[in-house]
Order: C-alpha cells, then structure tokens, then sequence
C-alpha cells in the first residue's frame, strides 16, 4: 500500500518552470499529483527547512560493474589508447568472478540512490545476469556487443537477439543495446544491431566522437588506434570503409527506435 504526504522546503526546482519559493510536493499512490508555493506552513507536510527539492537525477551512462574500485582507473592526461588497456586488463581479470561483480553493482546502484539518481543507463558486459539489477529503480540494461571479425558478426548479433527475446517482463528495468564504439564494432554487425532496435523497440547506446585517435582511425585508418587494435589481435583494415564521418555514423544510428550517443566530445555542428 503507498502512503501518501506532502513536501515542503524553502526552494523547489521544476523542469519547466524558474525555481518555486517555499516550495510542496504532493504524493499520491507513489507518484507526484502536484507542485507549487506554499503560502502557509503546512503542519500536514514534512518540512525540509533550508533545502532545495529538485527533479530525480538520471545518469545515462554507468558501467557499474567498476563500482567497487577504490579510485577511477587511468589518470589525468594519460593517452586514451593507455587507458583502455587498463580496462581490458581490468575486466579480464574479474571475468570469472561473478559474485563480485554482481556485488559491485549492487554497490553502484545503492550509490546512485544514495545521490539522488533515479534512472539508470546502465552498459552491461556479456555474461550479463538481468538479476544482478533487481527492481529497485528504473534502469535499462543495455548489452554492449564488440567485435570487427567477419566471421563472428552472425553468432554476436544472434546472442543479442536472443538476450532481448529472454529478457523477463518488468517495469523498471528494461532491455537495450550497446554497440561498443566504431573501432569495435563491424559496419555490418552494426547494421544488424540497429535492425534488432528497430524491430524490438527498444533503445541503443553507442560511443560515438569520444577521441580525436578515433576520429583519425575511421576518417583515414591510421594513428595510435591501429597500434593498439593490433595489440589486441583485433584489427581488420578491411572492415574500415574509407572517409566515414561521425556524420555518416548519426545518419545511420537514426533509424535505431531510440538512441544514446555516449560522450560525443567532438560533435560538431
């Protein structure tokens, strides 16, 4: 059974309009019937005094699975190509751990809540357990797939396709998908992926403009990039169309059902 109140504090910030003075909230069956001044103090409403209420927070972009680390991996500066070793080095090694890292998420998610966010977008690494997320608050799961080999676009695409059809009904969390980013991501398994958003309604996620190295590797395939596709036995020349833009990359993901482009550091108009 919900219970119903009311919040009062000194200022309230809406989406749509400047910030309230003396600000309610009205609860009722669990979802916000009203907002607006209090002209009188309630003694029916819970006062926060000198606070501010605002919106509930959504973070569109988490990797829980790294919340149980210590400090951020990487440091200040350091080249990009650097900092995804790490991660690489990071998830391979607590690969086989499943209880950690379904701990680790639990650990994030508690923190999320803890700060105020109430949404989640959450970028799941395969084998993902739909369990590990619970029912705690709104959260899409979205399956990041990698992979630029010609011969593992169909069984990548297929254990997608199979992950959305098992995916069990919910209201707070929800399925998407991640194609990883366009030098880990074959054309064509792309293309295969934006057909799954489209035909499963569902949404997609993708890294998209995050480095000027990944904009040099798909505009002319050179850079410190190839070096380090090299290093980890995944780079497939032949999997590079020639003068691709980011552009070309939002003209495609457009036709996915809906869309998160991921950093985006170096859009442009």
């Amino acid at each position: 059974m919900r219970v119903n109140f009311r919040l009062q504090a000194r200022r309230l910030r809406s989406i749509h309009q400047p910030p309230i003075e003396n600000g309610f909230v009205q609860v009722v069956d669990g979802r916000v019937s009203e907002i607006g001044r209090q002209k009188t103090p309630s003694s029916q409403a819970i006062d926060l005094g000198a606070a501010t209420i605002i919106p509930g927070l959504i973070n569109a972009h988490t990797h829980l699975e790294f919340s149980d680390l210590q400090q951020p991996l990487g440091e200040p500066g350091m080249p990009f190509t650097r900092w995804i070793k790490q991660v690489v080095s990071c998830r391979s090694q607590s690969a086989n751990r499943h209880d950690a890292r379904s701990k680790s998420i639990a650990m994030g998610i508690g923190e999320s809540r803890n700060c105020g966010v109430t949404a989640i977008g959450e970028i799941a690494t395969a084998p993902a357990d739909v369990r590990d997320y619970g029912q705690a608050q709104p959260i899409t799961v979205f399956l990041e797939r990698l992979g630029r080999d010609t011969n593992q676009i169909e069984s990548t695409a297929a254990f997608c396709e199979s992950w959305l059809n098992s995916f069990p009904a919910g209201v707070e969390c929800v399925p998407g998908i991640s194609p990883h980013a366009p030098y880990s991501v074959h054309p064509q398994l792309l293309e295969n992926l934006i057909g799954q958003s489209q035909l499963n309604r569902c949404p997609l996620a993708m890294h998209l403009a995050e480095t000027p190295e990944e904009i040099q590797l798909i505009s002319d395939q050179s850079g410190v990039m190839v070096d380090l596709l090299k290093e980890l036995d995944a780079w497939f020349p032949e999997s590079f169309p020639r003068c691709v833009r980011i552009l070309d990359y939002l003209k495609q993901l457009s036709r996915a059902h809906r869309v998160v482009i991921v950093h985006g550091n170096y859009l442009t108009q």
